[in-house]
């Protein structure tokens, strides 16, 4: 948006010194000052080689040299210097004495106790808290670099030291801030661009309050804050102004400059309806973790899965023998497939030797379904009187897996995985299911952890009771 209204894009300095606070506001940059982080630096200590010292250091490289007790002060006075840095000392350190970097890395850490001794300086360098503090030194380089008007925009963070985070504040946080330089400028050419600017965004309910204390780099009567009134709630978005000339002069700027700053978060507050801005920024700490049905259904996945053509080509007649057979009598044993698999030859059957029962147990065309985030194994028909299982299939999110069809692919994985080896035979027997691992299901760890925190459960049991064999021959 910045760029089709003609503006052009900059990075602007980060870091600046805290004496612009005091050009920018005056009496007032102590106050100002109390929400700036200021950066410390660790000291580069002046270490010398004292007795003791090359004591320690012998205890560590018996056979350490003058030449190179030598070449270890050179590093340590290039160090002090900055002509090293401190990246690299370690391994200067070994190239020095001639040794390697794990016992430079002792030498290190035993014989100079000062680096572990010191202690953060701090310095007159802060991190910005406001865009403005750093638009000052942009202008400034640029004035006499680009044509009249200049248009300039940066979408970025600043650093700023609330007293405590909250639901609208946050220690980091991003500003969409642009300035236009000119000649002759108005504050009206400032209302009327960000009018327009909110209005591309899709906000038509907007209005402009004049601050009745200004800051003092705004010149006054020209500083604005702009409101959205969304969902009966007036929102601040934005802040803008024309710079004071005052202000301007110490940094040496002839020209007037308009600064606008849009509030991004505050933005993508109203247009996500979010009420609170962590869990807009940091979801994956406040946010409230929610999944729907889909997301878990697609993450629902078979653990082992044949490879070959061969596998697939015979898997639908696999199941179509264990559905067309599933009610014979036990004990029973029913060929489902004779023929040429890998370049073997291979007989495959379900079987049951158990007396007085079916070939399959009942569960196992149940079909896996997710309905209010649980994960549970239902028949496709009949249970009407269950109210959970007739919900699950109205309203439940439908998956591709049956445990019929795990079984299978569990198998063909095994009968593939044996021909591999030059196994002679494979056998599957699953009875009763307790958990998804026990039927080649798998869950991720993410969903079953999510799952089992909202107290949700994966209902995946039951009695499969299938069995699969296969002869292999050559």
């Amino acid at each position: 948006m910045f760029l089709r209204f003609g503006f052009n894009e900059v990075i602007n300095p980060y870091i600046i010194e805290d004496t612009d606070m005091y050009k920018q506001y005056g009496a007032e940059a102590p106050a100002i000052l109390d929400r700036c982080y200021y950066l410390a630096v660790l000291p580069r200590p002046d270490v010398g080689m004292s007795k003791e010292k090359i004591d320690k250091l012998k205890s560590i490289v018996p056979l350490v040299a003058m030449k190179e007790i030598d070449n270890l002060k050179k590093v340590l006075h290039n160090y002090k210097k900055g002509k090293i840095s401190s990246d690299d000392l370690v391994g200067e350190i070994a190239v020095a004495l001639n040794v390697d970097e794990v016992t430079a890395l002792k030498v290190f850490d035993y014989v100079f106790p000062e680096f572990k001794e010191l202690k953060p300086a701090p310095t007159n360098l802060i991190l910005r808290s406001h865009m403005t503090s750093s638009w000052f030194h942009t202008i400034s380089a640029l004035q006499y670099k680009l044509p009249l008007p200049i248009k300039l925009f940066s979408v970025d963070i600043r650093f700023r030291r609330e007293q405590r985070e909250d639901e609208k504040h946050l220690s980091i946080h991003r500003v969409a801030s642009c300035v236009m330089v000119d000649e002759v400028l108005s504050i009206e050419e400032a209302l009327l661009f960000t009018k327009a600017f909110l209005k591309e965004l899709g906000f038509t309910d907007i209005y402009f309050i004049k601050k009745s204390q200004t800051s003092s780099y705004y010149a006054f009567n020209s500083n604005y804050e702009v409101f959205i009134k969304h969902q009966g709630n007036n929102v601040e978005v934005a802040e803008l102004g024309l710079y004071n000339p005052v202000v301007l002069n110490k940094y040496g700027i002839a020209y007037p400059v308009i600064n606008i700053g849009f509030g991004v978060e505050r933005i993508a507050m109203i247009m996500y309806n979010e009420q609170d801005i962590r869990n807009l920024v940091y979801p994956q700490f406040y946010g409230i973790w929610m999944l729907t049905d889909e997301d878990i259904a697609s993450a629902i996945s078979l653990d082992k899965i044949p490879n070959t053509v061969d596998s697939w080509l015979i898997f639908e007649k696999l199941v179509e023998t264990s559905k067309a057979n599933k009610d014979v009598q036990s004990p029973c044993t029913i060929k489902a497939y004779e023929g040429s698999f890998m370049n073997r030859h291979v007989t495959i059957e379900f079987y049951e030797n158990d007396p007085n029962v079916k070939l399959l147990g009942p569960a196992v065309f149940n079909r896996i379904y997710v309905y209010k985030g649980n994960i549970l194994a239902i028949p496709e028909e009949g249970f009407e009187h269950v109210e959970y299982v007739t919900e699950a299939r109205a309203n439940g999110v439908r998956t591709n897996i049956r445990l019929i069809d795990a079984a299978i692919c569990l198998f063909l994985y095994q009968l593939e995985q044996a021909i591999l080896i030059g196994a002679e035979e494979v056998n599957l027997r699953i009875k009763m299911v307790k958990q998804p691992s026990d039927i080649n299901i798998k869950i991720p760890q993410n969903i079953h952890h999510y799952i089992t925190s909202k107290n949700l459960k994966i209902d995946i049991r039951g009695p499969v009771f299938v069995g699969i064999h296969a002869r292999i021959t050559k």
